[in-house]
């Protein structure tokens, strides 16, 4: 018909199988700052929000994340989401999204500054980050939470100390 189109393939495996990286990369290809996490639960089911996120290890996707960014050119921030094909076991990329998203401070809570580091590369400054422990730490979406809580939790199963974990989590969170 003379238009382009897009054709996509669902990724079969649960959401547990989702993983992002969260990297910032400087003007010249180095990498400032990056931390990569997993989502927890997601809110609508499937292909949904991270409802609960935390942080992860690299499971090997930091580079070709890098080598991608630099060779299009970009720098600053960008979330690469990937999945793990449970066919195969390999990482299909699903999207990257080069703006803030809404857990970009689960990176801060855990010791890594990325739109900070972003800021500083963007004006020349030098602000400092706080001081943060680092580690591994959780994000749980406020907003979200609300949602899950009043549409679709359902106690056999989601387990009866969910809305506990997910209320506290969103005021830490806030």
């Amino acid at each position: 018909a003379g238009f382009p189109a897009i054709l996509q393939e669902a990724v079969p495996g649960p959401f547990a199988n989702l993983v992002t990286l969260a990297i910032c990369l400087g003007r010249d290809g180095r990498v400032l700052d990056w931390f990569a996490a997993r989502k927890q639960y997601e809110y609508p089911e499937p292909f949904g929000d991270g409802l609960i996120v935390k942080t992860v290890r690299d499971p090997g996707l930091l580079e070709p994340c890098v080598r991608l960014l630099r060779e299009i050119g970009y720098w600053g921030i960008c979330d690469i989401e990937f999945k793990r094909d449970q066919r195969t076991g390999e990482y299909r990329i699903l999207d990257a999204n080069p703006r803030t998203w809404l857990w970009l401070n689960l990176g801060t809570r855990s010791g890594h500054a990325l739109l900070l580091r972003a800021y500083n590369e963007a004006t020349g400054l030098q602000v400092v980050p706080p001081a943060t422990k680092a580690g591994d730490k959780e994000w749980v979406s406020p907003r979200g939470s609300m949602a899950f809580l009043t549409r679709c939790y359902r106690p056999r199963r989601h387990g009866l100390l969910l809305p506990l974990r997910l209320m506290l989590g969103a005021a830490s969170t806030i």
